[in-house]
């Protein structure tokens, strides 16, 4: 049994983010190849966002304590527990090392023991290898994933009398996200108007996420459109745009992590294998996600966000090759064979 052990305060939301969705990709993964697999929580009772996932098995513990006594393989999503284990334990670490000091002083607390370190970047691999003062070739990767869902969704054929290029910002309402870096994009002059913007609510969940909703919806440029929470529902979300932005903001100052640093961006690669142009910030592990659509633009500099916008717009949308070769990258299957390698060897 290979069980991933969800330890974060809040519920695994369904859509909320890219560790969630990476996780119940990886349990599906598993399941559909007939190796057991499930999601144990923490401190949450059956309020755990077990009612998103109806397929998958979800198991809650009250303490960490509990971890010791069981015989599965445990794989900790982000946040490792100083406990001992019964078998060798995993920490798959899909963010970027805090800066707040008593969750430094933890993480080295739940990392003395004998955990094997997971990333999801060369990029974040680099940043944890200085954190923890570890060999750079001590730690391993495996990549996130678009679902096939993603690759498999037709797109909607364009109307001839429409000259809109639709765009659409689906991370977090959140700053570091780059929210207001797309809003102040918007005022550029060369910001053209058949430029037609969507903005999902994914991450209303929190108090910023529902006070940046509460103004995108008397926005009069924006189309505010509920989230997804489902790979199905998400592609074909995806599907109606020509554009995806990813404006992350390495400028931003977040209480727990310090500067943001995006390590991977599972939305660019998911936006790409539905035949979406991704226009990204050139920072972190976000230039690592190129499937043949990606577009880099200078971090936090809402010009040159219009400048990547406006080349994306210039080369038409994804033809069918491109679209072809670029569902062959970040696949699902492959996480997933990377993830089984490095337990096996373990």
């Amino acid at each position: 049994m290979i069980s991933f052990v969800w330890s974060d305060p809040l519920p695994i939301y369904s859509g909320r983010g890219g560790s969630e969705s990476f996780t119940i990709g990886h349990v599906h993964e598993l399941l559909e190849r007939g190796i057991d697999a499930r999601i144990i929580t923490v401190g949450l009772g059956e309020k755990d966002g077990r009612q998103f996932f109806k397929d998958i098995p979800f198991y809650s513990i009250a303490s960490v304590k509990e971890l010791g006594k069981l015989n599965d393989t445990l794989v900790f999503i982000s946040r490792p527990q100083a406990v001992k284990t019964k078998i060798k334990s995993f920490v798959m670490l899909h963010t970027q090392p805090p800066a707040e000091p008593s969750e430094r002083a933890r993480l080295k607390r739940a990392f003395s023991g004998d955990k094997t370190i997971i990333v999801n970047s060369r990029f974040s691999a680099k940043l944890w290898s200085e954190y923890l003062s570890v060999p750079l070739n001590s730690i391993n990767i495996v990549y996130p994933f678009a679902d096939p869902a993603f690759g498999a969704v037709k797109r909607p054929k364009k109307r001839l009398n429409s000259k809109a290029i639709n765009i659409l910002y689906a991370a977090r309402l959140t700053p570091e996200k780059g929210i207001f870096t797309l809003l102040q994009a918007l005022h550029h002059p060369n910001f053209k108007d058949n430029y037609k913007v969507s903005v999902t609510t994914a991450g209303n969940q929190t108090e910023d996420g529902r006070v940046i909703e509460s103004f995108l919806r008397h926005h009069p440029w924006i189309n505010v459109i509920d989230a997804t929470h489902t790979p199905e529902d998400t592609a074909k979300l995806f599907a109606k745009f020509q554009i995806v932005v990813m404006p992350s903001d390495p400028n931003f100052w977040t209480d727990l992590f310090g500067y943001w640093r995006e390590t991977f961006g599972m939305i660019s690669i998911e936006a790409q294998h539905a035949g979406c142009y991704v226009v990204a910030s050139d920072d972190g592990g976000l230039k690592e996600t190129d499937c043949g659509g990606l577009i880099l633009f200078e971090p936090g500099n809402s010009y040159s966000l219009t400048l990547g916008i406006q080349k994306a717009a210039s080369v038409g949308s994804f033809s069918n090759k491109q679209r072809k070769e670029a569902v062959k990258h970040f696949t699902r299957a492959e996480s997933v064979n990377a993830l089984l390698a490095i337990i096996s060897l373990s």
